[in-house]
């Protein structure tokens, strides 16, 4: 019913467009949440922007013992007489309003920090706790602010936060998307999606209109992968794409995919394309996004996967 890029399990109502979750959306019978949140509050959990585990990540690990992590910020990160940010930057005045989602906290620089001496934040959580999905930060009493939005949504200079979730150890259930980052809207727009070795597949969902096959008509929505393999000691994944009516003139596509240790992109491999005479026609190289010595070019393919926590599965009510 809920038809939207992820956040998968929330969208627009179709009858009064306001936002719905399966989280807030009730049984008409029992008055029950259609779906239990995979956690119960913020505490235990950590929000990482792109940066990961320690380039200014949220800790909520108690009410007393909240912080933001600087362990990983970048080296240019430094407090204004030149010292090194903490590793550890307490929280102060920290409180947490379970009904309405929201965490308040105030970070206090002496010294300052980019020329701000206190930051008092407003975070407000997604109804699953997955993401913050908005609030803001006031720079020295509110004479200027940094708002927070929804990581799923255009990039637009505002914080994006998601919770922190361990890396997979396996490829299969993840999804990866063009790109350097990830964005919602680049879902079916030839993401590739990797639901099992039985039903991996090329989304073109999304596809720009001029994406046609040589005989005019558009490509599937799922396009799957062939005769493939997966090998888990190198995490390398093989598979063939047939085009029988021809794609730019290919009319195989042979996949050759490494990916990264901890699965968030593809590092290695390439995409060859063949002619319905088997000479091959051109290739394209993937190149781990996260690399600064990247020499972006046409031929050059660079994927990331969806976040975890923008993937779990609710726990739908169901009938006795």
């Amino acid at each position: 019913v809920l038809v939207a890029p992820p956040p998968l399990w929330q969208g627009g109502c179709p009858l009064c467009r306001q936002p719905v979750s399966v989280y807030t959306a009730r049984d008409v019978g029992s008055g029950k949440a259609l779906a239990t949140l995979p956690c119960s509050g913020i505490y235990g959990s950590v929000f990482v922007q792109d940066g990961g585990l320690g380039v200014a990540s949220y800790h909520f690990d108690s009410l007393g013992d909240c912080y933001i992590s600087y362990a990983q910020a970048p080296p240019a990160w430094r407090l204004d007489d030149g010292s090194p940010l903490p590793e550890k930057k307490p929280f102060t005045d920290a409180s947490w309003d379970a009904d309405a989602l929201i965490f308040r906290g105030a970070i206090e620089w002496d010294p300052p920090f980019m020329g701000v001496r206190r930051c008092d934040y407003e975070v407000v959580f997604g109804a699953d706790l997955s993401a913050v999905v908005g609030g803001r930060v006031l720079l020295d009493g509110g004479g200027r602010e940094t708002r927070f939005g929804p990581p799923w949504n255009d990039r637009d200079g505002t914080l994006r936060y998601l919770r922190w979730t361990p890396p997979p150890t396996t490829l299969f259930g993840s999804v990866f998307v063009q790109g350097v980052m990830y964005a919602g809207m680049l879902e079916g727009i030839a993401s590739y999606h990797f639901d099992s070795q039985e039903d991996s597949y090329i989304s073109y969902g999304s596809a720009p209109p001029g994406w046609v096959l040589d005989d005019g008509t558009r490509p599937p929505s799922r396009k799957p992968f062939e005769d493939v393999s997966y090998s888990a000691d190198t995490r390398t994944f093989r598979g063939t794409v047939t085009w029988p009516t021809g794609f730019d003139g290919a009319t195989r596509w042979e996949y050759d995919m490494v990916f990264a240790e901890d699965f968030e992109s593809i590092v290695g491999g390439k995409m060859t394309a063949y002619a319905s005479d088997g000479r091959a026609r051109d290739s394209s190289s993937f190149v781990d996004p996260r690399s600064l010595r990247v020499h972006l070019s046409e031929n050059t393919l660079l994927y990331v996967r969806r976040p975890s926590a923008l993937t779990p599965a609710p726990l739908v009510l169901r009938d006795p």
